[in-house]
């Protein structure tokens, strides 16, 4: 499956290297500053529980799963990601 995952990390003295390692532990793409789209088998909630030990208190968190149905103004390369994505069978 595919998921946003979004964030905002509020501290600015914590170093957030690991929770960035973290992320890249799946298929992923970046496009955004505090947004990647990762491609894992994990729930929401699993993903969600994976990266919260490596943010701090008053730091965001979101992780939604992305489905068939989506559309914006993006670079050739995400949407390259996500049509290889759904042809896979991840995006449902």
């Amino acid at each position: 499956m595919v998921y946003l995952v979004a964030f905002n990390l509020q501290n600015k003295r914590h170093h957030y290297d690991i929770f960035l390692d973290a992320l890249q532990m799946t298929n992923w793409f970046n496009f955004f500053d505090n947004a990647w789209l990762i491609s894992t088998d994990e729930s929401a909630q699993e993903i969600t529980e994976r990266l919260e030990r490596y943010i701090k208190e008053g730091d965001f968190l979101l992780v939604i799963r992305v489905t068939d149905e989506y559309y914006g103004l993006l670079p050739d390369e995400a949407w390259d990601w996500l049509q290889k994505e759904r042809s896979s069978g991840k995006l449902q």
